[in-house]
């Protein structure tokens, strides 16, 4: 099967950014995140890519060690959200008895209808003294789970309806055997899709309640670059590079991981 050049674009652009955000910080001739290691307030040029903060920082290197944590935070979150989906949609949709059918469609139902930003901004106002990338990526894992875990209990209880399910059955199969080896295929293949879809969201939201300074800002993201912009106002003073790069990496990394993530689900099949 030929593979289209969209998705070799994708993957190029992806790989690059993998490459500036995890190989370039180990090159880097200072710590990023410290204060006035270079002149402050400088344009773009050969010698600073990016310019410099008002407090001194090289953007090029503050913006790939940023740009890696926010890829960590979103991977951490995805992992976590695709883990417990799958687990419990499964199980929802493997279940026998009505009463716990029902209570555990509930409460994903329920988790599904709770709206995340302002309860997000909500909790990580309340624990920002202990806020960490671990801690954030636990707290967004929280509301990540529940709409991919009702897509996976809808996909098993489909798969049960098929023919092929009826005709393993009469073969004398087991509905585990028939799980691992004719669902947990088309399983996967939609949860790697739903990982890249909940990375995007991920990264998107942390970016979101850092804008707010509801983040980690100890620890250098996308979101808290922006935040420190903001308070500097930098915008208002010419300072334009201080949010335009930061933003145009963001920009760039959200929309090819959303086209990567629709090639896929057209190129494997899944709907």
């Amino acid at each position: 099967m030929k593979v289209p050049l969209s998705l070799k674009i994708a993957i190029g652009i992806i790989a690059s950014l993998l490459v500036f955000a995890f190989i370039l910080p180990n090159f880097a001739p200072y710590d990023p995140r410290r204060w006035a290691t270079v002149p402050g307030d400088e344009p773009p040029s050969l010698t600073y890519p990016f310019g410099t903060t008002t407090v001194g920082q090289d953007l090029f290197w503050l913006s790939s060690y940023a740009l890696r944590n926010s890829i960590i935070l979103g991977i951490l979150t995805a992992s976590i959200s695709v883990t417990i989906a799958f687990l419990l949609g499964s199980f929802a949709g493997f279940v026998r008895g009505s009463v716990s059918r029902n209570a555990l469609t509930l409460l994903i139902d329920s988790f599904c209808l709770i709206p995340g930003l302002p309860v997000l901004i909500v909790l990580a106002y309340s624990w920002r003294k202990f806020l960490s990338p671990v801690l954030i990526a636990l707290i967004l894992s929280i509301f990540g789970w529940a709409w991919p875990s009702r897509s996976v209990r809808s996909l098993i209880l489909s798969l049960r309806e098929r023919s092929f399910t009826y005709t393993s059955l009469l073969s004398g199969f087991g509905m585990m055997r028939i799980f691992f080896y004719e669902y947990l295929p088309y399983i996967i293949r939609w949860l790697a899709v739903s990982f890249l879809g909940l990375l995007n969201w991920a990264i998107g939201m942390e970016t979101t309640i850092a804008v707010f300074g509801l983040s980690t800002l100890e620890e250098a993201t996308i979101g808290s670059i922006i935040y420190w912009a903001l308070q500097y106002q930098s915008i208002l003073r010419g300072v334009w590079w201080w949010v335009t790069f930061p933003i145009l990496l963001l920009a760039i990394l959200i929309v090819t991981l959303y086209e990567l993530s629709k090639i896929i689900s057209e190129f494997t099949g899944v709907k």
